[in-house]
């Protein structure tokens, strides 16, 4: 599960930097939902404390690569990489692109995943941002 961890993030990485949006939506397998749509609600929790054990398996080795990879594995990396290995363990979940103003008016982009009624990655202080868009 590391290396597919691995695997997911220098290719996530790789659609960010260099192809459009379209392709890594594709490579989610994901459709794209109202946020509105979608109860948000989930309850934030620590990766240790995910619900579902293979669940927190992933969550707990995309964290891992996360630390030690030597190019920047941003919210959406983790987000994207955690969704795609999610989907092919038949675990439903919902990635979510959101946003935050700055106190000079510049917007401050993040994604977060929810799985079971859990945030399992990129929780923290979600309350102040957004959702501008979900996949599923």
């Amino acid at each position: 599960m590391i290396r597919e961890a691995l695997l997911l993030s220098a290719s996530t990485r790789f659609v960010i930097l260099f192809l459009p949006f379209r392709v890594l939506r594709r490579l989610m397998k994901a459709q794209q939902a109202d946020p509105k749509s979608i109860d948000s609600g989930a309850r934030e929790v620590r990766p240790a404390e995910v619900t579902d054990p293979q669940t927190r398996r992933v969550v707990l080795c995309v964290r891992a690569v996360s630390r030690r990879v030597p190019w920047k594995a941003t919210c959406l990396v983790e987000a994207a990489s955690t969704r795609i290995m999610l989907h092919r363990l038949g675990i439903a979940s919902t990635l979510w692109l959101g946003v935050q103003k700055q106190t000079d008016g510049k917007m401050h982009p993040h994604a977060w995943v929810t799985s079971g009624g859990e945030v399992v990655i990129g929780g923290g202080e979600l309350r102040k941002y957004t959702a501008v868009s979900a996949f599923r």
